[in-house]
């Protein structure tokens, strides 16, 4: 089951000085391999983004691993990559998967989506 297009906020705690973000995003439309599919920190109305977790895909066919950009060491970075890695060998999103493997480019991410927690300030 897809969530609606882009990021949906499922919850967001104050904790100190930070936030706790829990949110459902929904894969790009043509996923590239070169730049990945990012979220801003605005996007989910915040200015950084420190640490994110993910979880599968609701169907249980992808798994995305995220990377802050430019954080550096003890920072917030403005965004977050998401690099999507089948975790079954099919023909998912347009394109044939393979388990372990990174997204094929191109492929129609559109119809999977995962829960993502994020630590923002």
């Amino acid at each position: 089951m897809a969530f609606p297009i882009g990021n949906t906020i499922v919850s967001s705690i104050q904790v100190g000085n930070k936030y706790c973000v829990t949110f459902d995003h929904t894969g790009p439309s043509s996923y590239s391999q070169s730049t990945n599919d990012v979220i801003n920190a605005a996007d989910i109305g915040m200015g950084g983004i420190e640490f994110m977790d993910s979880s599968p895909d609701t169907t249980i066919q992808f798994q995305p691993y995220p990377t802050v950009n430019g954080a550096g060491y003890g920072g917030a970075g403005s965004s977050i990559q998401l690099s999507w890695f089948a975790l079954v060998t099919a023909s998912l999103g347009g394109q044939s998967q393979v388990l372990g493997t990174e997204a094929i480019g191109a492929s129609n991410l559109s119809t999977f989506s995962v829960r993502l927690h994020a630590w923002c300030v």
